[in-house]
């Protein structure tokens, strides 16, 4: 009962602070509008009205960092709206109508071409995923796509592995340097020898060939190359991290700058 009274007591307090805060945007977006109406005219208070809108979805949106809760719900799916709207007339325009519609129908002069519409039966089958009886259907043509992108997956990591700038290619480096018949050993070439050194390390941590407590350089080996798997995705973490924080950065901005004015 105590329980339950808190929660009662938690969501009054959440509702008035709800209605306090929603009712205080609205009154400086209103007077916001009407002001630079007056300055700049209809023009103008359209400028604001989108400032406004704009504002009020990205508090909405951050409200998340308190909990989860139905204006953030309602903006997620608003975001999510859009993006497949917005990608479904991408698909059509850049897609399906120079591809396939206008050689169907001869737009620009070309001749109609009705064998495009059996492109209509494999795409037809995509929507069998909806029936649970007939799911099967659809499962055909995921079956080849799914064969198809893997084969020409495969066949594109292995060129670019292979390929002159390629990942293996560039893993072959130069430790010494041969200039007018003499050797020398330069910063340059010191750093191909670290990164051959940090590459084996790694190598040899995937290196499941021989047991590790058994064999003390493959042992030493494996462990220096955890440790730079480490830093290397520490570093990976940390830019993510960061530019995490630039998209933060630019929406306190807009909101304290080209909203607020401050």
């Amino acid at each position: 009962m105590e329980t339950s009274e808190l929660l009662k007591r938690r969501a009054r307090i959440e509702l008035i602070v709800v209605l306090i805060l929603g009712t205080a945007i609205c009154v400086y977006i209103a007077a916001d509008c009407i002001r630079y109406g007056v300055k700049e005219g209809f023009d103008g208070f359209l400028n604001r009205l989108g400032v406004g809108i704009a504002a009020i979805c990205t508090l909405l949106i951050y409200s998340f960092l308190y909990r989860e809760n139905p204006f953030y719900r309602l903006l997620e799916h608003i975001l999510i709206g859009l993006s497949v709207g917005y990608s479904t007339g991408v698909v059509w325009t850049e897609l399906l109508k120079p591809n396939w519609f206008d050689k169907l129908v001869g737009a620009e002069g070309r001749i109609p071409n009705l064998l495009w519409l059996l492109v209509l039966v494999p795409g037809v089958l995509w929507y069998f995923q909806l029936s649970r009886k007939n799911v099967w259907l659809s499962r055909i043509l995921i079956m080849f796509f799914m064969g198809t992108g893997a084969g020409l997956g495969f066949r594109g990591v292995f060129q670019n592995l292979l390929a002159e700038r390629g990942q293996i290619t560039q893993s072959f480096k130069s430790i010494l340097t041969y200039s007018g018949g003499s050797v020398s050993f330069t910063w340059f070439n010191f750093d191909n020898l670290l990164f051959i050194v940090i590459m084996l390390c790694v190598l040899s941590y995937f290196f499941f060939s021989f047991r590790h407590e058994k064999n003390p350089v493959l042992r030493g080996s494996s462990r220096l190359g955890r440790y730079f798997l480490m830093i290397c995705f520490g570093t990976i973490f940390g830019t993510t991290v960061q530019g995490r924080m630039s998209l933060f950065i630019d929406r306190l901005t807009f909101l304290f700058h080209d909203w607020l004015g401050l």
